[in-house]
């Protein structure tokens, strides 16, 4: 996925919606913390100068949590940034009527072809696109082969929500703690009840969650 997330990247810096004109500064603020991606970032923006002369490309990286308390401010600012980072959802929506997201649907079609439905799907508000999905996360369990061979648990075998549960079960019998999470930020939480949640209840467990039905109630940690 390496290669596509620098593609994406490239495109989103070349695709500016307002007319590039000499000494103009782009700036751009984003999460990323490691050094690695970070030096991809900082070569792009170097290329992207290199093609269009007069202009600057600046990233500024901010640590996730301080991110989200700090990106109001910077958006409310006389000097808010041209492209940010952002997860979607309801913070997106709320940024968007406040009226600081520009509705690029024509600059992004060319490429949207390229990408999952789902993701493009993810950036859109009202039909209009606002972002531009141009990197994946994992979520995932990892397990300690040791304890799960004391608790006689075979990790290959666990192809369904039963066979989870009972790999849990087996692994509390066994005097061992199944599910360590750090949950202190609470958002890292949320994503282990919602890909449940959607694969119980599907798309409009969400949907109706979201809009108060059926005794359901949105709940926000990020």
């Amino acid at each position: 996925m390496r290669g596509a997330s620098i593609a994406l990247t490239a495109m989103l810096i070349a695709g500016l919606t307002t007319p590039v004109f000499a000494d103009t500064t782009v700036s751009i603020v984003d999460v990323q913390e490691s050094a690695v991606a970070r030096k991809l970032c900082d070569r792009i923006a170097k290329d992207y100068e290199a093609e269009h002369k007069g202009v600057s490309v600046n990233f500024k990286y901010i640590q996730g949590e301080a991110y989200k308390e700090k990106l109001p401010t910077l958006l409310q600012s006389e000097g808010r940034p041209d492209i940010v980072y952002s997860r979607g959802g309801g913070v997106m929506d709320a940024q968007n009527q406040a009226g600081f997201l520009k509705d690029i649907t024509a600059e992004a079609a060319p490429f949207e072809e390229n990408l999952a439905q789902t993701a493009v799907n993810a950036f859109k508000v009202g039909g209009k696109t606002v972002g531009v999905p141009f990197d994946t996360g994992l979520v995932a369990f990892y397990y300690n082969k040791d304890l799960f061979k004391k608790a006689g648990v075979n990790a290959d075998a666990i192809k369904t929500w039963d066979d989870f549960l009972g790999a849990v079960k087996a692994l509390k019998a066994a005097g061992i703690t199944p599910i360590i999470n750090g949950g202190g930020d609470k958002w890292p939480m949320h994503f282990y009840y919602s890909y449940l949640i959607m694969r119980i209840g599907g798309e409009n467990a969400l949907s109706d969650a979201k809009a108060g039905k059926n005794g359901l109630q949105e709940q926000h940690l990020c």
